[in-house]
């Protein structure tokens, strides 16, 4: 169990780091990285790193290579979450309950190595997105049609380059986000009833 333990915590630790490191990239005021990850559509994309500036650009392609650090540390405490359950269950129950119990968690941390691995498809996407970016052409002075013509050629060919990588991102977030949202809480619930019904037996 020791060895369980220090796989949890050092991915609490890596996790609460990773979080704090991330975090510090996303300037207020600019769209964050979970917009971006839900854009969905090339529209949606364009308007976001337009939004987001030369500046907040560069930090998210440097917040997209700290999320290599969250993924593994959510990985590691999840994971072992789910080992230490199983030796909880282990001792707390018998029969039925204990093969219920056990089951889930080994099926819970497959389902964490699955939404890693969606997080992995959502942060190239969104790598693809951001080195398909390209600057509108200047805004000329006083304006005229060959430019404004020239930018909304600029503007059709960004939207549809962005198109498959946002669809992609918004794909892969939501099924990720779906499997830790409905599969960690109930794996708790299950897992604490267990505990808890045999203790007060």
């Amino acid at each position: 169990m020791i060895p369980t333990l220090i796989v949890t915590g050092a991915g609490l630790l890596i996790s609460v780091a990773a979080w704090r490191w991330h975090g510090r990239q996303m300037l207020p005021g600019r769209p964050h990285v979970v917009a971006l990850e839900l854009a969905g559509s090339g529209q949606r994309m364009l308007e976001l790193l337009a939004a987001l500036g030369g500046e907040g650009r560069t930090r998210m392609r440097r917040a997209l290579d700290i999320d290599g650090w969250i993924i593994l540390g959510y990985v590691l405490l999840l994971g072992g979450g789910t080992v230490l359950s199983i030796e909880a269950i282990q001792l707390a129950a018998e029969g039925g309950w204990r093969t219920v119990g056990t089951t889930l968690a080994v099926l819970v941390c497959g389902a964490v190595v699955v939404a890693a691995a969606l997080d992995l498809v959502e942060n190239k996407a969104l790598g693809d997105a951001l080195s398909a970016w390209a600057e509108p052409p200047a805004q000329a002075v006083p304006p005229t049609l060959a430019n404004a013509a020239e930018r909304q050629a600029h503007r059709r060919r960004l939207t549809l380059a962005l198109e498959a990588p946002s669809a992609r991102s918004a794909r892969a977030a939501t099924a990720k986000f779906t499997i830790l949202a409905i599969v960690t809480p109930a794996w708790l619930l299950v897992v604490l009833t267990i505990i808890v019904t045999h203790a007060l037996g």
